[in-house]
């Protein structure tokens, strides 16, 4: 679980089960991240930063001359 991002407890499920073999109910599953310590934190979307050379250069190639 620490390389891979799950969305909720049911795809942990899932992936526990496809690996080990071992079946976890989703509030067991949720059980035993508290206990290991495990917490869910809500992703965040983080503007892009490109830098202005590289967005013209994009429009000119994706809308053509009329971009610049």
């Amino acid at each position: 679980m620490d390389h891979n991002l799950h969305p909720d407890a049911a795809d942990i499920c899932a992936s526990v089960r496809d690996t080990f073999g071992v079946e976890y109910t989703v509030s067991g599953m949720t059980d035993l991240r508290h206990r290991l310590g495990f917490v869910y934190k809500e992703s965040r979307a983080v503007p892009a930063r490109a830098e202005e050379a590289s967005k013209i250069a994009f429009a000119g190639r994706t809308f053509g001359a009329e971009a610049g």
